[in-house]
């Protein structure tokens, strides 16, 4: 009796099921570590997307799946779900050549339900990352590893797919998928979701980031978007008489539930969430060269596997439905107006400011390069003229625009205007003469119509907490800030070919428009307003931007853009 007591309390104290023996071995940290090893192993390069690397961690993944008998998904002679991504080039953004189809793949294993083969519980991560990085290199490294972003997660994936295949136990058809391309908007489980029927979709486990302690130590992880349903509530009764804690998100500032994998099936109503330990204000590995296996806790890593797999196996045996996402609170499509307008290289317009302030334009971009200690304003380094400065052309205009209208930028009330300062220069030494050229013009600075927005070459997020109160940022979809950065980030934009080749005439295909359409709701969810840059610049264009809720619509017609939106 004295024996079986303390195999008790091993087990609870594990948090594992208070089981017999056989089923605690099916979950070992020696398992565990064998494949975080092999995915964050410098053979894999980094993992980063059309890259011999991803396609050696894809082989691999795919192995795996063959070992554990698990089976391929709809018919296919392959566990690989290919798909073609809009490649972007390293040239010129605004060019609609910039773009190419690449293909891509998931990798996806299945194990079909008993009882209830229509009704799907899917278990997902990602499995792709930065690559090889030689200009960041932390002792002399410069293979992005991603041991814990995301080898973690699909590690996790990986075992309970071993579990619940050894378990036989599950009625409800389990899926198993490693996501590629999340770090470069999430294409993978875009694509992938986009293959269901949300109804028939029953849970979505998606797992990111679990090779270290979360915030409350030991034995514990957050879900994202807890409260939105009652999934969180299952899992965690059915781990009483453990020592595991699920928690609900602990930064809903930044929007995990909208950022991440789970993203696509949740904005249709599935129970979709992610799972993490992630320390979204302090990592310090985070998207570096040094995030390898070295700085996991495996044991603690084996423990959140073993919760998940306890925690779900009500889901899982179709005993428990956890509640849907109510999708009625999403956000309302608002009238677009002038103030939305946003010139884009406005210093080529015949007459830059003055064409787009006096349409009412909300926005106007300006390159800017540092030379000799002055900040010109060009599209190239070819094209700077001592006529064309910052000042000259933005700064001196808007400081007569304000003082001749008592302070305000516009001579309507509540009107504001962002200069948005694409940087074409180095990115610490142009900030650093930026914030010098503004501090000349108090008047600007101190005033609450007027936001100062950088992009292009920005300094290392890191960095951001440190800029002047007046100074912001231009974000990207498929990057993650900390706390600290995340409140300098005042808009979120991206490339349109990164979605879509659509030329802006005609139908675009639904599959596009729906990929933006998330992208869009994702930066609101967070809080951000969205710009597409390299839009097509036609009316049906503007059209479909305003029906995406695209906050600032991209336009060099200034002046056909003003008519539009005003008519």
């Amino acid at each position: 009796m004295a024996v079986w007591s303390a195999v008790l309390f091993l087990l609870v104290s594990q948090a594992y099921p208070v089981r017999a023996q056989k089923e605690s071995k099916l979950i070992q940290v020696k398992e565990v570590s064998r494949i975080e090893t092999v995915l964050a192993s410098d053979e894999m390069q980094g993992r980063r997307v059309f890259t011999p690397g991803i396609e050696k961690a894809a082989k691999f993944i795919a192995s795996e799946f063959e070992k554990i008998g698990l089976e391929k998904w709809k018919g296919s002679d392959s566990y690989l779900q290919p798909f073609v991504i809009s490649r972007q080039r390293n040239v010129a953004p605004h060019a609609a050549s910039d773009s190419l189809p690449a293909n891509a793949s998931n990798v996806i294993g299945v194990l079909p339900g008993k009882s209830k083969p229509n009704e799907y519980v899917i278990f997902s991560a990602h499995y792709d990352h930065l690559g090889i990085n030689s200009r960041k290199m932390i002792n002399n490294d410069s293979i992005y590893n991603g041991a814990n972003d995301d080898a973690a997660g699909t590690t996790a994936m990986i075992m309970l797919a071993k579990y619940y295949k050894k378990m036989g136990k599950n009625e409800r058809t389990l899926i198993f998928v490693a996501f590629t391309a999340e770090e470069s908007g999430g294409f993978g489980a875009r694509y992938f979701s986009k293959q269901f029927d949300p109804a028939q979709v029953m849970a979505m486990f998606n797992i990111e980031m679990i090779g270290t302690e979360s915030k409350w130590g030991k034995n514990s992880a957050f879900i994202t978007g807890y409260e939105r349903t009652n999934m969180g509530e299952l899992l965690q009764k059915n781990l009483t008489g453990t020592n595991f804690t699920f928690y609900p998100d602990p930064y809903p500032e930044q929007q995990l539930f909208f950022r991440s994998d789970n993203a696509t099936l949740a904005r249709l109503g599935v129970p979709a969430h992610t799972i993490s330990t992630a320390k979204m204000d302090q990592e310090p590995h985070y998207h570096k060269a040094s995030d390898e296996v070295g700085t996991l806790d495996l044991e603690n890593m084996t423990a959140i596997i073993r919760a998940i797999a306890l925690s779900a196996r009500g889901i899982v045996a179709g005993k428990e439905t956890p509640s849907r996402v109510d999708t009625t609170a999403l956000r309302p499509q608002r009238r677009t107006t002038v103030a939305q307008a946003h010139s884009h290289n406005d210093y080529e317009q015949v007459r830059p400011f003055a064409l787009a302030y006096e349409r009412g334009f909300g926005s106007m971009e300006a390159d800017i390069w540092l030379k000799e200690g002055e900040l010109y304003v060009a599209h190239d380094a070819q094209g700077m003229r001592s006529d064309r400065t910052l000042s000259s052309l933005y700064l001196d205009p808007l400081l007569g625009k304000v003082r001749s209208n008592n302070g305000r930028v516009y001579a309507r009330e509540g009107q504001s205007l962002q200069l948005l300062i694409d940087i074409k220069s180095s990115a610490r030494e142009t900030v650093n003469k930026l914030q010098e050229v503004l501090e000349r013009y108090p008047e600007l600075i101190g005033n609450k119509g007027i936001e100062f927005v950088i992009s292009g070459n920005r300094p290392p997020s890191a960095e951001w907490s440190m800029l002047p109160y007046y100074v912001y940022v231009d974000g990207r979809p498929n990057e993650q800030y900390d706390a600290s950065a995340l409140k300098k980030v005042k808009l979120i934009s991206q490339s349109f070919f990164m979605y879509s080749r659509w030329s802006g005439k005609g139908a675009i295909p639904p599959a596009e428009k729906a990929a933006m359409k998330q992208v869009v709701d994702a930066a609101h969810a967070s809080g951000k307003r969205f710009r597409f840059w390299a839009s097509p610049d036609t009316p049906e264009s503007w059209k479909l931007l305003i029906e995406l809720g695209v906050d600032h619509i991209n336009t060099d017609k200034v002046a056909e853009l003003a008519d539009a939106l005003k008519g």
